[in-house]
């Protein structure tokens, strides 16, 4: 009866959940979101690609993070504030955005994050390669300047995002025209990114997409170079763990991702992000209860504005 009331409590919880879409864009959750095996794609079954392209589109993942309420008790930082003013008084502020998305990058609003990085792309593809020459230059006159270090990884993240994107946009367009997907589409999409195998790059059947994933792959590692080099001068960067433990679990190392959860956790209990993060590995695992729990902690200090 236990596990049954855990299972309703997460279909009540967990749709639909921004955070958990920002997850998807770095590439922590399988597809569709729940699923219990990485095996399962979406929609194989359809004969028409017009829906599932709409829903891949990055507008209706924006619309996607709206659907969830914030809670009238959540405490917006006053610097977040101070920006979302900013970038409303001036949209296209390419600075002003990357500064928003760092923002966002180490608050409980993550799920806002990836929209901003996917827009400033929009605004200006070379902007996050700028920030990335600027950091660069940065950490090469001072390698102990952490901040630096800092927006190189979330700029390499964004990078990432922004070319995955792409990609995918890319892949679909070729699908196009055929009556129905090919087999276990999404499963070589994404296998061939997080493992670079060749079998799966040959599956894939587009160049242009196998490049792109090569880039988002270089993205990634050069971030988790980055975070490395921060929790080696400081290891009580917390949102260094979180982010070091999103690639590892992206790479497969289930049991890395974990302990840098659960080191983040002894640092902060009351990061909502630590647990949301720590409540997907479980339930890679199969851990629904533990899942469960931990997706609830997450929830109730998200509401609290932790």
């Amino acid at each position: 009866m236990k596990r049954t009331e855990n299972l309703l409590n997460l279909k009540a919880m967990v749709c639909p959940c921004p955070i958990l879409f920002f997850l998807i864009g770095l590439g922590m959750l399988p597809f569709p979101v729940f699923a219990q095996s990485d095996n399962l794609a979406p929609a194989t079954t359809s004969s028409s690609l017009e829906e599932p392209v709409k829903f891949f589109s990055v507008g209706t993942l924006e619309e996607q993070t709206k659907l969830l309420p914030d809670s009238p008790k959540l405490q917006v930082p006053p610097l977040i504030q101070q920006l979302e003013a900013v970038v409303a008084q001036d949209p296209k502020n390419l600075e002003a955005n990357f500064d928003l998305l760092m923002a966002y990058s180490r608050s409980s609003l993550l799920e806002k994050a990836w929209p901003v990085a996917l827009k400033i792309d929009k605004l200006s593809p070379a902007y996050t390669l700028k920030v990335l020459d600027q950091t660069a230059q940065q950490i090469k006159a001072d390698p102990r300047d952490l901040e630096a270090r800092y927006r190189n990884a979330i700029a390499s993240f964004a990078r990432g995002l922004q070319i995955k994107e792409q990609a995918r946009t890319t892949y679909m367009e070729s699908l196009k025209a055929r009556a129905s997907y090919p087999k276990d589409w999404w499963d070589d999409f994404k296998d061939y990114l997080q493992s670079g195998d060749k079998k799966f790059a040959h599956d894939l059947n587009n160049a242009q997409v196998v490049r792109s994933l090569d880039e988002v792959r270089a993205r990634r590692q050069e971030a988790k170079q980055q975070l490395e080099a921060i929790l080696q001068q400081d290891p009580k960067q917390v949102w260094a763990k979180n982010y070091l433990a999103f690639l590892s679990f992206d790479q497969g190392d289930i049991a890395k991702a974990e302990n840098l959860i659960q080191e983040s956790l002894t640092l902060d209990n009351q990061n909502p992000i630590s647990h949301f993060a720590l409540g997907q590995l479980y339930l890679k695992q199969g851990k629904l209860e533990e899942f469960v729990q931990q997706m609830k902690t997450a929830f109730k200090l998200r509401a609290e504005g932790k």
